[in-house]
């Protein structure tokens, strides 16, 4: 909760495209809970004959059908582009921050880092964020509110059916919980892998004319190989975990469904307590009554993938570097160009020395070559 709360505050300079996106949003709920509404009037006017109300009434409900699904579907564009506008723009902030701050960091940083797996968090884990801002909290939000209004329309309608329909509640919980728990770990250690392949093969690449002259292909070869199926192997296990909730996740619906279809059945034909008409809208509710709760299985991956990306990179942000200006330190005036070492010592680490007790001064205009034995850089 705490990296998701910590890369919501970036979110900020797009905060008016996410009120757009938000209020669509709101709209687009209003829009579906609104639809089967229409359906049901429409079915029951049906049961009137063809007198010339109820033709007329069919009529209006048509157009406001046809309204609905249109004011639905301007809604999905303003909700889907601005979302994907202020997605994209934390996208484009993020990864200039991180450049700028891996520019600030200090050579011992990059000893044990290699090129690659900065350039998996700096581009692959960043892009992992819009898929949180731009799909993830915006369905949440649909869904939850969705959840909400289509549970108070089918208890008004049928309590008693509505009671049979959350039989399967609990268990989806459980399974969801489940899903949560194994899938995190599962992709936090496949993006890992993506990084440490990314890295191998930029070294190779930067390399390939030593790897040539050596004949050393076969070699990186198989190295490269190896760290391509492992992480193919580690996408394929989160995959399986995927693909063994997800269709849980409908069959347990199915069984709600099932019970409403047979329950509502009885109650029209036998007990003649219902409507067909409101056996129709009752059912349609079901489907946005289950599909919030089984989407949650997608967006908890979602959400999941993009924490476990945000944490790598936030874990570059927090490094600081080795020399840092102190508070309040003043901007340095302007320079002539004069270069003196008094007694500087330098190490990349703290166990091997690079530089001991060196003295030398450059006089501005002037060239100093600092020459050492082959090789040591």
């Amino acid at each position: 909760m705490k990296i998701l709360m910590r890369l919501l505050k970036f979110t900020r300079q797009d905060w008016p495209n996410f009120i757009i996106a938000t209020v669509s949003v709101l709209v687009i709920t209003g829009f579906n809970l609104w639809i089967p509404m229409i359906i049901k009037q429409i079915l029951a006017l049906i049961g009137d004959g063809q007198s010339p109300d109820a033709l007329l009434g069919i009529t209006r409900s048509g157009l406001m059908l046809l309204g609905a699904y249109l004011g639905r579907t301007v809604c999905q564009f303003l909700q889907r582009y601005y979302s994907h506008v202020g997605g994209w723009s934390l996208v484009a902030r993020m990864r200039q921050k991180t450049y700028d701050h891996i520019q600030k960091l200090s050579l011992r940083f990059f000893q044990d880092k290699p090129t690659g797996q900065l350039m998996s968090r700096m581009i692959s884990d960043t892009a992992n964020m819009e898929t949180l801002t731009a799909h993830a909290l915006p369905d949440m939000l649909s869904n939850t509110l969705l959840l909400i209004g289509v549970t108070v329309l089918v208890f008004s309608l049928n309590a008693t059916l509505a009671c049979y329909a959350l039989i399967p509640i609990p268990l989806l919980i459980f399974a969801l919980f489940r899903f949560n728990t194994k899938i995190r770990p599962a992709l936090r250690k496949v993006q890992a892998t993506l990084g440490d392949l990314s890295a191998l093969v930029q070294d190779n690449l930067s390399g390939i004319k030593e790897i040539q002259l050596f004949t050393q292909e076969p070699h990186e070869s198989e190295r490269v190989g190896g760290s391509v199926w492992k992480y193919t192997n580690g996408m394929l296990a989160s995959l399986k975990k995927t693909a063994f909730y997800h269709p849980l996740f409908e069959f347990l619906t199915s069984i709600g469904t099932l019970l409403v279809v047979w329950l509502g059945a009885r109650q029209i034909m036998i007990h003649g307590t219902m409507e067909a008409e409101t056996l129709v809208a009752f059912i349609l509710y079901l489907g946005m009554f289950y599909t919030p709760v089984t989407t949650l299985g997608r967006i908890v991956e979602e959400i999941q993938t993009t924490l476990a990306g945000a944490e790598r990179v936030f874990e570059i942000l927090d490094t600081d570097p080795d020399v840092a200006d102190s508070l309040g330190a003043p901007a340095m005036p302007k320079v002539k160009g004069a270069i003196q070492f008094d007694n500087v010592s330098f190490a990349y680490r703290k166990d091997v020395p690079v530089l001991e007790h060196i003295n030398f001064a450059v006089a501005p205009g002037s060239s100093l070559a600092l020459v050492g034995p082959t090789g040591v850089g």
